[in-house]
């Protein structure tokens, strides 16, 4: 027996996924890998002391909201102004 199409229960939606996002440790590592960086130097360039950004990038540590942010924002630069952050690399890690 076939029900008729008002009884038959409407499909549930499926909701969009989201990227899971790359978690920090991996997105520092990354970063330094790309930008040929020692750990030192991307300590420098964030503004952080080193023994902190080794902690970030094996995941020992969470870097708070405004380290992350920055993160994004330089990202952000490099990717839409390289000149401008060639000239930020370069004055940072001096």
């Amino acid at each position: 027996m076939t029900l008729p199409d008002w009884m038959t229960p409407a499909p549930t939606p499926t909701r969009p996924t989201r990227a899971t996002p790359t978690p920090v440790p991996t997105r520092m590592t990354d970063a330094r890998s790309r930008l040929g960086l020692t750990p030192t130097r991307m300590a420098q360039y964030l503004g952080v002391p080193v023994f902190t950004y080794l902690k970030w990038e094996r995941g020992q540590r969470a870097p708070n909201a405004s380290a992350v942010r920055l993160l994004d924002v330089l990202e952000m630069v490099e990717a839409h102004a390289p000149k401008l952050h060639a000239q930020l690399l370069e004055e940072k890690t001096k």
